[in-house]
């Protein structure tokens, strides 16, 4: 059972999501809820027109000078005034359910701040924008450098339905699963499917009989779909369409960054389309 959340709030629509789904879940386990907006300062500075030349045709990093005075005083206002809102918004999420909760604002690098200050938690809730998720996106450095779990809620889409655990077996997975097994049972998701991707053999084999021996001490109506002449995403995509998933549970990057260069990664290709919350562990 989670006993503390972390949910990253910022002025977005996912973001709001993401809060109203820590709420729930905070309320349920009886976990105390912390908040974190984050002043980037990156909003103080911007790119130059000569250095984005350069870096589009030479390949030279971007280089940052600060606004104009006029523009930088009018920024650091809209940075004041989003946090006070945001503080507002998050003690009456927290009010209304009964909550303790608490609430930071910390200057410095969006993920690089998320990750240090998750550390004492046991989920981290991140809204995110599917469209937008690649290599400079926030979601993807805090999946590769936090040790805990991360919730992803989508601007849209269903948060309520099925359980997907996507399993092959793997560390990632593993920890994606036992996080995973904290959710059964909370009332915005009902029955349990396991999708395992892969040829007959062995390692399939097994995969199958772990999940199904672990999940069973959780849950009475397990079903295990094990697919073939599929890839993963294919796969995973197919059964969370099939049984409108409302959750997805799998582990993140499996396979060595040079792997992914080469053949994609199944992480990228479902966030880039998911419709559900998903739930990823490294």
């Amino acid at each position: 059972m989670f006993r503390s959340i972390f949910v990253a709030i910022h002025d977005s629509s996912a973001a709001q999501r993401a809060l109203h789904m820590s709420v729930r879940i905070a309320r349920v386990s009886g976990a105390r809820l912390h908040g974190l907006f984050v002043e980037d300062p990156s909003r103080l500075f911007y790119v130059p027109l000569t250095s984005t030349v350069s870096t589009s045709v030479i390949g030279e990093p971007p280089f940052y000078v600060p606004l104009p005075p006029k523009d930088l005083f009018e920024e650091e206002e809209r940075i004041e005034v989003e946090e006070r809102q945001i503080l507002q918004v998050f003690r009456g999420a927290c009010d209304d359910e009964g909550l303790q909760g608490q609430f930071r604002a910390i200057q410095g690098r969006v993920d690089e701040t998320i990750v240090r200050c998750s550390r004492s938690v046991d989920l981290i809730v991140m809204g995110f924008n599917g469209s937008n998720f690649g290599l400079g996106n926030v979601v993807e450095p805090v999946l590769r450098q936090s040790a805990r779990p991360v919730l992803l809620v989508p601007s849209t889409g269903r948060v309520e339905g099925p359980i997907i655990f996507a399993y092959d077996g793997s560390h990632a997975a593993q920890r994606a699963m036992v996080a995973g097994a904290h959710l059964l049972g909370f009332e915005a998701f009902s029955d349990v499917h396991v999708v395992i991707a892969g040829d007959p053999g062995e390692d399939r084999d097994a995969a199958e009989r772990d999940a199904r021996e672990y999940l069973s001490v959780y849950c009475d109506n397990l079903t295990i779909h094990a697919i073939e002449r599929q890839s993963p995403t294919q796969a995973i995509r197919g059964c969370i369409d099939s049984s409108q998933g409302g959750l997805l549970v799998m582990g993140a990057f499996g396979n060595s960054r040079f792997k992914e260069l080469l053949f994609g990664s199944t992480t990228r290709d479902i966030l880039e389309t998911a419709e559900c919350l998903v739930l990823m562990a490294s």
